[in-house]
């Protein structure tokens, strides 16, 4: 199986159902003989079930999920089948009672505590210095030899990065009051769309630390190579990994399109450095 599958940790299911055990194992990084699982819930509905399980291993608890679709629809899976039944698993750790917020009638607190990155929040992206005016950014872009592009709104474009970035792309940049806020660069493989994404992946885990957030879900039919290249270009699937900062920084990693039924597949990366509206300091009032 290619590095860039095994590396999103993509999982081919044949044959017979498989144990909950087996299909835990991948999930969360135990052999099937140490794990142990316990019934936890499930629900119905027209053509999808979800079945919900407690896993446990090496003194760690898991939150496992198995979605399973029923379909006709033959012609995703290329199979002259006239039903076809697509199973998909995630698990994630449990979350300790200290990090569980209980939300009042009324309040604005979510059901999780907000999680930020440990990291120091990037000062600059893909060679773009944060706070830059236009002049300055431009002369960046140019001296790169890309073209540049800008206009009365808020945003101008560079046809590439002012550094290497070590993939061709092309760069929108955001304005706020106070000079760059925000940078997209826009990556468009030719293929091995899964390796494109697990190296900036890895790249950027290196630099910032774990994630923030991930959500990366592959359905049943687009786990092959070329199956996997095939969902990104049509929007099948969308991956999205995130990291956010106390000063509201953001750097966010997609692949996909940006809605299910316009515009291009891309990787993207986006940079945010605008800052949160300061709060009310309760200890003055």
């Amino acid at each position: 199986m290619p590095r860039s599958l095994v590396g999103l940790g993509l999982v081919v299911v044949l044959g017979c159902h498989p144990s909950r055990e087996s299909m835990t194992a991948g999930q969360v990084g135990c052999p099937p003989s140490e794990v142990r699982t316990y019934d936890a819930g499930s629900s119905g509905g027209f053509f999808q079930t979800a079945e919900s399980w407690i896993a446990e291993c090496r003194g760690r608890r898991f939150v496992c999920t198995e979605v399973t679709t029923s379909s006709s629809d033959f012609t995703w899976l290329f199979t002259d089948a006239t039903d076809s039944v697509d199973s998909d698993v995630a698990c994630h750790e449990e979350l300790p009672a200290s990090n569980l917020v209980i939300a009042s009638p009324g309040s604005n607190a979510g059901s999780e505590a907000e999680v930020m990155a440990q990291s120091a929040p990037p000062s600059s992206a893909g060679g773009f210095e944060f706070g830059f005016d236009r002049a300055a950014a431009q002369a960046s872009c140019e001296r790169a030899g890309h073209t540049w592009h800008e206009d009365a709104s808020a945003h101008a474009t560079c046809s590439g990065t002012a550094s290497s970035t070590g993939f061709a792309a092309q760069t929108k940049l955001t304005y706020c009051a106070g000079g760059l806020c925000g940078v997209t660069i826009t990556h468009t493989p030719k293929n091995d769309w899964a390796e494109s994404f697990t190296d900036i992946d890895s790249a950027l885990t290196a630099k910032y630390g774990k994630p923030t957030s991930r959500q990366v879900v592959i359905p049943t039919m687009c786990r092959k190579s070329e199956e996997f290249d095939r969902c990104a270009i049509d929007g099948t699937l969308a991956l999205k990994v995130s990291w956010q900062w106390p000063g509201g920084q953001r750097v966010k990693l997609f692949l996909g399109k940006p809605s299910p039924h316009t515009g291009d597949a891309a990787v993207q990366l986006t940079y945010v450095q605008r800052s949160r509206k300061p709060r009310a300091d309760t200890s003055a009032l």
